[in-house]
């Protein structure tokens, strides 16, 4: 009887332990893979919201809105105000969940705030241009999110670049995703600081001016042209 009770014991406490060490394996590999979760899925979520922007073109909201002293600017900066702030709320969710549900500590919070800050710039400037390059709400919903995963592919998202070859890590950095995940390597493996992917966001922040210059032209050019004549 002794026996048993002493081997039922020694099983419980393995196979409590065992549990123990999975639980922490999984929430260590969650919290690698959550910022580059939020990297991908702002950038993807950005492109498909796109498709608003389409169906109000297509509506005629713009057209109405510009028979008022309104500004093409004006619309414009309005909607990458709300594109910009939508993109922050789901860094902010993503963020949170991760770090309440998941225990993700997501290093210096200035430098983490300032990455964060500059992927929702990316993402609103990806999401203003998808609205404005694409035909129909059906072609940014359906195209967006295809594109947004073969950049993140590209980038490092959902395979480390330090796995691919050269050539193929060197192709990677041609896109935004694989500077954004380099900052967060830095920041979580490495204890980084703002100091540390300075560079980072500069070249990040070039990035993002890009998008967002090319979004404001291609969507102010969409409204005058569906409006002609009006303020710019």
């Amino acid at each position: 009887m002794c026996i048993h009770r002493r081997c039922w014991c020694w099983t419980s406490l393995r196979s409590a332990s065992t549990r123990r060490a999975a639980t922490r394996s999984s929430r260590a590999s969650t919290g690698d893979s959550t910022p580059t979760m939020l990297v991908l899925f702002v950038f993807i979520n950005s492109l498909a919201g796109g498709a608003a922007i389409v169906q109000t073109r297509r509506s005629g909201v713009y057209a109405r809105a510009l028979a008022a002293p309104v500004t093409a600017g004006t619309l414009v900066l309005g909607e990458t105000a709300a594109y910009l702030a939508l993109a922050l709320v789901q860094s902010a969710l993503i963020v949170g969940i991760g770090a309440l549900v998941f225990g993700v500590s997501w290093g210096n919070p200035l430098a983490a705030g300032l990455l964060i800050a500059v992927w929702a710039l990316i993402g609103t400037g990806a999401g203003v241009l998808s609205g404005a390059v694409f035909r129909t709400p059906e072609q940014a919903s359906a195209i967006g999110p295809a594109v947004g995963i073969g950049l993140g592919m590209l980038g490092g998202c959902m395979r480390p670049l330090a796995l691919v070859p050269g050539w193929l890590r060197t192709a990677g950095h041609a896109v935004p995703h694989a500077w954004a995940v380099d900052s967060w390597t830095v920041l979580l493996s490495q204890n980084g600081g703002v100091t540390d992917i300075l560079r980072n966001l500069i070249i990040l922040s070039a990035f993002a001016a890009a998008l967002l210059t090319l979004a404001s032209f291609g969507l102010r050019r969409q409204l005058t042209g569906a409006a002609p004549g009006t303020r710019s």
